[in-house]
């Protein structure tokens, strides 16, 4: 290995040099460090499984290698100190949240009283981090446990809940065919909250693409009808993939009896809500801007539109009233629509920008513990910022 080349990591493993594989950790790329870590994870010598617990507790440590350090804890469960500092870092609401959310990896099917308190705690302290809340909510969603899921049902129906919370439990529970998330789903697509409205639709709307779930048909030929021209828009749009008569029946029924309002026309032309094409063209839209159906796109994973927007030249860091000051690339790290997310970078979106609530793409992916998302921001200059 040259003096300051990259470390051979696979060379490393097989001479069982531990002291190797531990200097590695302060390699610049985080690729290096986690290939490192699962190599000492592999080897299971003790000093490698006591470094790693060292680098976890050492909160002055950089973040990433904590990271992946805590990653490679994860193969590590049966050992009791190694579960129990995971454990303690999940719980510590003062530790970095990349690092809670690596931890909280390590119980995704948990399987014991503590964790699943833990997970009910969490979800019922309104002052515990939003990520971090959304993501017990997806964990208990998994568990085959009443008292979990009459909790989660509860949430549905606190008025002082965060919508964000109630449309992610809602959302897992219909993608499990719990009629409770479907029926709060379908009372979305009229919520006050236009966000909402948005969102609702396009999930029914994957759900229904990529599952076939025949209950999402009807809230979705209702939605044709619906006042908000642009879930009128993404109803049809879903809608169309579906090769049944009897749903293209439903949706011309739908289309005759919905109000003449559905295309209303700037100066020269009358143009359909869902006609990209027309759209691109002419850069006109009766309910919806180029800006936003980049924004709409970059949450449908739709890269050819996406591409087509930015073609036509949509502002690649275009923002939207109603959407939170979310932009393309924040919904594309947000869903993690990698390719997306490839595509915004390549067209020169602003890595760095943040929205009404403060956060970057950054932090949006970290929080989804997407790494390959995190290292194209990263080398697109996206820093996290440090306190």
């Amino acid at each position: 290995m040259a003096l300051f080349g990259q470390p051979n990591i696979e060379k490393l493993r097989a001479n069982r040099d531990i002291s190797g594989l531990i200097k590695a950790f302060d390699h610049k790329k985080w690729e290096v460090r986690r290939d490192a870590a699962v190599a000492l994870k592999n080897l299971g010598d003790m000093r490698g499984k006591d470094f790693l617990i060292a680098v976890i507790k050492d909160k002055h440590q950089n973040v990433d290698i904590r990271w992946s350090a805590a990653e490679a804890l994860l193969y590590q469960l049966k050992d009791p100190e190694a579960r129990d500092l995971l454990i303690s870092t999940l719980k510590d609401k003062n530790e970095n949240i990349k690092m809670r959310m690596s931890a909280a990896k390590a119980i995704r099917n948990p399987d014991e009283q503590e964790v699943k308190n833990f997970l009910i705690t969490a979800l019922k302290d309104k002052s515990e981090n939003t990520d971090m809340r959304l993501f017990a909510a997806e964990i208990l969603v998994d568990i085959d446990d009443s008292e979990a899921k009459d909790f989660l049902i509860a949430t549905l129906k606190d008025e002082n809940e965060n919508v964000s919370i109630q449309w992610k439990v809602a959302g897992t529970l219909a993608r499990h065919g719990d009629l409770r998330g479907v029926a709060f789903l379908i009372d979305c697509l009229n919520n006050k909250n236009e966000e909402i409205r948005h969102i609702t639709v396009v999930l029914l709307g994957e759900i229904l693409v990529k599952s076939g779930a025949s209950w999402t048909v009807m809230p979705l030929v209702s939605a044709l009808k619906n006042s908000d021209k642009i879930v009128q828009a993404l109803a049809e749009n879903y809608l169309n993939h579906i090769d049944n008569l009897e749903v293209k029946q439903a949706i011309a029924d739908a289309q005759s009896s919905a109000p003449a309002q559905a295309a209303t026309v700037s100066d020269d032309s009358t143009i359909a809500a869902n006609n990209k094409n027309k759209v691109l063209e002419t850069g006109k839209s009766t309910a919806i801007s180029n800006e936003e159906r980049l924004i709409l796109a970059a949450k449908e994973d739709d890269v050819q539109t996406v591409k087509a927007l930015l073609d036509a030249g949509t502002d690649v860091n275009a923002t939207v009233k109603g959407y939170a000051g979310m932009t393309p690339l924040m919904h594309a790290s947000r869903g993690n629509h990698i390719d997306c997310v490839k595509v915004l970078i390549s067209a020169g979106a602003n890595v760095r920008m943040k929205n009404e609530l403060g956060r970057t793409a950054l932090k949006i992916a970290e929080g989804n513990g997407n790494r390959e998302i995190v290292k194209l921001l990263e080398e697109a200059g996206a820093r996290e910022e440090r306190t």
